[in-house]
């Protein structure tokens, strides 16, 4: 995706404070914010946040008038020649207040923060609760934060907080990640909330591929590449500079 390119929807309220987020992203660019999602109330004094902070950290956030919850990894994601599999997952009825949000990058959960601010005991969840999804788009404050680089199969969940062995297996031969076929996932049980876009049409890009069959709008042009996780073309590292 370029930085003038989102794609949105409205969505009904489901109340269930519980989501998973799963997709396969290449980056283009660092030491940018990039809002990858952003599920926002029109009016946005209610939204989510998930994005690559300025110093290339994760930020997971939900926001209602003030922060409810925040998490900003300290791991840095710098390689942009590989392909991450990213998981957030929320689950706020959960008594164990570090467990009602989780993320998970390449099968492993992320437990070093320099940002852990939980959710409060039965808080409204934003990512649940609110009318417009964006991909690649922030709010009206944040809306030059766009995602550069590639997306691949985003899968939203509503009514379930769900683990990447729902979404990836391992390589038997290599012992690599790689994206496989959910089973069992059910679509309908919040009205048309949950989606699942493969961004593989190149006529219609935005296309939902589950169950709901949700019709998207895209702002800006959204190119197709076989770059994908099961077919990774070389890209050049941002990080090496050549010898003057």
């Amino acid at each position: 995706m370029s930085a003038s390119t989102y794609i949105y929807r409205d969505f009904a309220d489901n109340g269930t404070g519980l989501i998973t987020c799963s997709f396969w992203v290449k980056r283009a660019e660092l030491g940018r914010v990039q809002t990858i999602l952003c599920p926002t109330l029109q009016s946005e004094t209610r939204f989510g946040i998930l994005q690559f902070d300025v110093n290339d950290r994760l930020r997971f956030t939900d926001e209602v008038a003030s922060v409810q919850m925040q998490y900003v990894t300290n791991r840095v994601f710098r390689d942009t020649s590989n392909w991450y599999h990213i998981l957030i997952n929320i689950n706020v009825p959960l008594s164990t207040a570090s467990d009602r949000q989780q993320i998970w990058v390449n099968g492993v959960r992320e437990t070093s923060f320099s940002t852990s601010t939980n959710y409060p005991t039965a808080e409204t969840c934003a990512w649940t609760s609110n009318p417009q999804f964006r991909i690649s788009r922030g709010t009206a404050s944040n809306n030059n934060e766009a995602f550069s680089g590639i997306l691949s199969e985003l899968f939203v969940i509503q009514g379930y907080a769900l683990t990447p062995s729902t979404f990836t297996e391992t390589d038997a031969t290599t012992g690599e990640l790689k994206a496989k076929s959910p089973t069992g996932l059910v679509y309908s049980s919040n009205g048309t909330n949950s989606f699942y876009m493969k961004f593989e049409n190149s006529s219609n890009m935005d296309l939902d591929s589950g169950g709901n069959s949700t019709t998207w709008t895209t702002s800006g042009n959204l190119t197709q590449t076989q770059d994908c996780p099961s077919d990774v073309f070389a890209t050049w590292n941002a990080n090496l500079r050549p010898n003057s």
